[in-house]
């Protein structure tokens, strides 16, 4: 909370500008915890004010609200206090109690997204996707709800039902049609926020035990950012999941992080190109540069691609020329319910 003082907005617009650098730049600095160095971040919110018979409570919750839109715009961004804020805030606080509410009723599902070898089109595994159907709305966007997930917490309870909701359904097929042999099995997405909590291994291991499902058909997918807010807890997460038996991917890759040691220092067995690089590939050099790059990497540390967002016969002719030999997109297939997804299984 900042006050004008007469000195003009856009002054003290800088004057917070330069506060909040500061504050950013401190917590730059390693944070020593036991043993270990943790990196965080902060977002944060701001709103300027002029008059002095101002409510603190009504300053607070603007100051709140531009910190909530702060969040929206990525982790450890700002943001400054607008009018319309209000209104988007109320908006997504009804969605928040919405989606709990069909959280709470099971009206959320699993689509599963096949992934297939690009030299036949054959299917080789499936991605778990979470979709929410709305009464009134109808199919509400992942990217819109899941982002409202994360920021009121949910989203951990969410993961877990996913994950027993995911690994159930690849239980049923196994039983329907006895061991099938997909390179790639079932992946489950996992968010920042389920990862870091601290029995997260202990939980995914008594889920899979609970279903009976072998570790070695599960892949889980993260982002780079969930694996190197805390690198050392991150490794010690994922050799704990790897010992018995479990895969790792990792998600929207060339979108986080430059370093790339985590690659050789974690067991990753998946890396799946951002869509963002994938759907301009035929018109745009520097993608297919960034894209080759990845697959010369890979290649060399014994680490599977999938190319995701795939939506051209051009693009996959053009992954498979420069040994892409998996992909997954509109092209193949869109997610499909439970049913379908189980024809294409069928089909192969």
């Amino acid at each position: 909370l900042l006050p004008d003082l007469g000195t003009g907005r856009l002054e003290a617009a800088n004057r917070a500008e330069e506060l909040m650098n500061e504050l950013q730049n401190a917590l730059q600095e390693p944070l020593r915890v036991g043993s270990r160095d943790l990196i965080i971040s902060a977002s944060m919110g701001i709103t300027l004010f002029s008059r002095q018979d101002r409510k603190a409570s009504d300053l607070i919750q603007e100051a709140d609200t531009a910190l909530y839109a702060g969040k929206r715009k990525g982790k450890g961004e700002h943001a400054f206090f607008q009018a319309d804020m209000r209104r988007s805030a109320q908006e997504q606080l009804h969605l928040e109690q919405e989606l709990r509410q069909a959280f709470e009723a099971g009206d959320l599902a699993l689509h599963y997204q096949p992934i297939v070898a690009l030299a036949d089109g054959g299917t080789v595994g499936f991605e778990a996707l979470l979709r929410w159907y709305h009464p009134t709305e109808g199919w509400i966007s992942p990217a819109r709800f899941i982002p409202v997930a994360e920021q009121s917490g949910l989203i951990r309870r969410m993961g877990a039902w996913v994950l027993r909701e995911g690994v159930q359904q690849w239980r049923v097929w196994e039983e329907a049609m006895g061991q099938f042999a997909l390179p790639f099995g079932l992946s489950i997405n996992v968010s920042a926020h389920q990862f870091a909590q601290p029995q997260f291994a202990d939980k995914v291991a008594a889920i899979l035990e609970e279903t009976g499902v072998a570790t070695e058909r599960v892949i889980l997918e993260l982002t780079e950012s969930a694996l190197l807010e805390d690198p050392e807890g991150a490794a010690e997460k994922l050799l704990a999941l790897s010992q018995r038996g479990l895969r790792f991917a990792i998600d929207d890759f060339g979108t986080g992080y430059s370093s790339l040691s985590y690659l050789k220092q974690l067991p990753i067995h998946t890396i799946k190109i951002d869509k963002s690089f994938i759907q301009d590939l035929t018109r745009n050099p520097s993608s297919q540069v960034l894209v080759q790059t990845i697959l010369a990497m890979a290649g060399h540390l014994g680490i599977t691609v999938i190319a995701e967002g795939v939506e051209s016969q051009g693009g996959a002719d053009w992954l498979s020329h420069q040994g892409c030999d998996f992909a997954q997109g509109f092209l193949f297939n869109h997610p499909l319910p439970a049913n379908k997804a189980t024809e294409a299984l069928s089909e192969g």
